[in-house]
């Protein structure tokens, strides 16, 4: 039954992940770049801009590992379940501080696709 319960939540997620839009509308956009990622199952805890918190940790295609302090923007983690996801990596243009927030990085993710 929990099995179950994670697949559905899972599925729910990856629909809603799919209609997202750009979060950050009007920044120009650098780079963009897709990828294929492993979602470490359960998130860690570390501490970010506003103090501790938890993050999700993220396996690159070259094996590195790198948490994500602010998650991947239209995907919802199931703790407990590791997800292989296509990814979007956007480096934006800071060039304007103005149009950034000032706790925002310049690199952000978007899901493209649950594998």
């Amino acid at each position: 039954m929990t099995l179950i319960r994670m697949f559905l939540a899972l599925v729910l997620a990856t629909l809603i992940g799919c209609a997202s839009a750009d979060p950050f509308p009007g920044v120009p956009v650098l780079d963009r770049e897709d990828l294929i990622v492993t979602i470490q199952a359960d998130p860690v805890p570390c501490t970010g801009a506003h103090g501790p918190q938890t993050c999700l940790v993220m396996a690159l295609p070259d094996g590195s590992k790198t948490r994500l302090y602010d998650g991947i923007f239209g995907y919802a983690h199931v703790p407990g379940a590791q997800a292989r996801l296509r990814v979007q990596k956007v480096t934006l243009d800071d060039s304007d501080p103005a149009l950034i927030p000032q706790d925002a990085g310049t690199i952000y993710y978007q899901l493209l696709e649950t594998l």
